[in-house]
């Protein structure tokens, strides 16, 4: 009696790859904006290291180095806005042309610095959201080339990269909508007098 032949191994069909490449394009997108969602710009009178990262938790952490001479260290955390993405704003020194009574009163408590931060910073989010668009775009084609596994088409790159950009930017329009300042009303600087970091972009 002659052994059966094995049946070929089954093939996602047109729907299922469309919904793989989208998952590995969000997948994508999400793990650049982890790693390249950062930059740090000039924001006032102060130097400073913008972050955006998914998250569990939508907060927003803010951070005075110990590197920024004159103001005084400290780091504070309020839920701000809803989605999944944290933000992050850590001041690493004062520009040269800044009044400094004028730098330390800005960053005098959580509140205060948010606000200033959000009011100056219009030109650094522009340009920090450039960069974010630019990595997710990226990470997500490559999200949608992986399923070269299933048979590689052109057009999957192109899918996993709008799917990658689409979900950010989605995100990023519900923390934008969303966000409340006066969160940090609730809060105060407690001590980091060992956070020393470095600011690179």
């Amino acid at each position: 009696m002659d052994g059966g032949v094995a049946p070929p191994p089954k093939t996602p069909g047109k729907l299922g790859i469309l919904l793989i490449t989208i998952f590995l394009g969000c997948a994508g997108s999400m793990t650049a904006l982890a790693v390249y969602g950062h930059g740090t710009y000039v924001i006032g009178h102060y130097i400073v290291k913008l972050s955006v990262e998914p998250a569990a938790k939508s907060t927003t952490e803010l951070e005075v180095d110990p590197l920024a001479s004159s103001l005084s260290p400290g780091r504070a955390t309020a839920n701000t806005h809803s989605g999944f993405l944290k933000l992050g704003a850590t001041v690493f020194g004062v520009t040269s042309d800044a009044v400094l009574t004028d730098a330390v009163a800005g960053a005098a408590d959580p509140r205060t610095l948010a606000t200033k931060l959000k009011d100056d910073g219009e030109d650094a989010g522009r340009r920090l959201a450039i960069k974010i668009l630019e990595a997710t775009a990226a990470g997500g084609a490559i999200g949608g080339a992986l399923t070269a596994l299933f048979g590689m088409r052109v057009f999957r790159v192109v899918q996993g990269a709008v799917a990658g950009v689409l979900l950010v930017a989605l995100l990023g329009v519900i923390a934008w909508r969303t966000y409340d300042v006066n969160q940090f009303s609730r809060t105060s600087f407690a001590p980091n007098p060992g956070a020393i970091s470095t600011p690179s972009g």
